[in-house]
């Protein structure tokens, strides 16, 4: 599912309106908006119904507000910089996949491989 389906078989939900989830269904996995206004409320919600991966801007670790969330992180996957292919530049910042649950938990760091 995704706000904005960009294939026929990809339903229109926001991810905020789910309230349980079926036991088919083991990690949510999504490149979320990166506005703290916006990415707050997803943390909030989803890593309490199923440990969730968020491809975030790979300084985020290191922001006041992430901190709190940190403590729930437990694998931080190093991606590097990202091209984005609607931009049509290459990327200036770095990006990883983190990782969240519902527990606290130690954070597992990953680098890249080259």
């Amino acid at each position: 599912m995704d706000i904005e389906p960009q294939a026929k078989n990809v339903e229109q939900r926001n991810c905020l309106t789910l309230n349980w989830v079926s036991q088919e269904v083991t990690h949510f996995i999504t490149n979320p908006p990166f506005t703290w206004d916006m990415l707050k409320p997803i943390l909030d919600h989803l890593p309490t119904l199923a440990p969730t991966w968020l491809l975030l801007p790979a300084d985020y670790m290191h922001n006041v507000r992430v901190g709190p969330y940190m403590a729930k992180c437990a694998k931080v996957v190093s991606v590097g910089r990202m091209y984005w292919e609607n931009n049509k530049k290459k990327g200036v910042d770095n990006y990883a996949w983190y990782l969240f649950t519902n527990n606290e938990t130690e954070t597992t760091f990953y680098g890249r491989k080259p």
